[in-house]
């Protein structure tokens, strides 16, 4: 997985793009789109991916695939480890037995994190952009649950708004939470 090469959007979005090859244009990523893609008919403000895959060439010091799986990669896990604490804070909330509480959330988790609809999302380097923003939404629901004392200085946001700069979808953050409100 780590060595595995650009391909597909990843060309347009990385390999030819100008912008990514050079951090100190960050401030641009903010304000105009056409820093997201080399095509114009794929730009699309996403600054916060752009801005990303802006560092990532820098620790690789190139266009080296490498660093930019592993940073998608310890996004990913972070995404596992948060669905790991929402499963458990729902199976604790259950009336599950003791035993099923201790081995579901892990279920879960790995069940998460080694589906084989998720290959794609974390090969694909481009598609970073779904493994932020999946990571936004859970880990804004995993602040609101475990930092009860926090949530008056919104605390829980700040993952959900950086997740809107990855991609638009995060927004369903809030039917989500909605729900887990309700």
């Amino acid at each position: 997985h780590f060595h595995n090469a650009f391909h597909f959007d990843d060309s347009h979005v990385i390999v030819d793009n100008p912008y990514v090859k050079n951090l100190d244009k960050a401030p641009q990523f903010f304000r105009n789109a056409s820093t997201f893609s080399s095509l114009p008919q794929n730009q699309t403000y996403r600054p916060l991916l752009t801005l990303m895959f802006a560092i990532d060439y820098k620790l690789a010091k190139g266009l080296n695939p490498y660093w930019f799986h592993l940073d998608s990669f310890f996004w990913f896990i972070l995404t596992v480890i948060s669905v790991f604490l929402i499963t458990n804070h729902f199976f604790k909330a259950s009336s599950f037995g003791k035993r099923a509480i201790q081995t579901l959330p892990f279920v879960a988790a790995a069940w998460f994190g080694l589906h084989t609809a998720n290959a794609e999302t974390v090969n694909y380097i481009s598609a970073r952009s779904d493994i932020f923003s999946g990571f936004a939404v859970v880990s804004s629901l995993v602040l609101w649950i475990y930092l009860p004392k926090l949530r008056k200085f919104g605390l829980y946001m700040i993952p959900f708004i950086a997740g809107i700069f990855a991609k638009e979808q995060t927004i369903m953050f809030l039917p989500i939470f909605a729900s887990y409100y309700w």
